[in-house]
């Protein structure tokens, strides 16, 4: 309950205050306690939080802290997946969705916001990210929980 009053609080003072009055450190919460996600309700959350632009910004912030210096693209993008979902609900998740079964993860909010944690760190077209994050939910089955 209180994370739904923050966050439309913060969803409040995005719209009221200009963007040049808001500093990042106003919106330090990234609601850590939810990552893994776990459940489909995490995962609205998370794309419900993501909506706003500086909790985007935020999250950006908060996804590069997971680099380290001898880490590619590749690698990169996957442990910072396996950072933000679990094995298990990996598995109802594809890149580009199945009808009524599975969450498209190409479209979503969250994938945005890795995509350009991603270019914070790496010179990149994204190539190397995007084949790295369909492989991970390919592969889902195979590592377990």
């Amino acid at each position: 309950m209180l994370q739904k009053v923050i966050l439309n609080q913060k969803r409040i003072l995005s719209c009221v205050q200009d963007e040049d009055e808001q500093r990042l450190d106003d919106f330090d919460f990234v609601p850590s306690d939810k990552f893994p996600l776990k459940t489909e309700d995490d995962f609205e959350f998370i794309e419900e939080y993501l909506s706003i632009k500086v909790q985007r910004r935020e999250a950006v912030k908060y996804f590069t802290n997971y680099y380290a210096e001898d880490w590619d693209e590749w690698k990169f993008t996957g442990k910072l997946l396996s950072k933000l979902i679990s094995n298990d609900f990996a598995k109802s998740i594809s890149w580009e969705g199945t009808e009524g079964s599975k969450i498209a993860f190409k479209t979503t909010r969250l994938n945005h916001t890795i995509r350009l944690a991603v270019l914070k760190i790496f010179n990149s077209d994204l190539s190397q990210s995007e084949k790295k994050v369909q492989r991970w939910f390919c592969t889902s089955k195979q590592r377990g929980k």
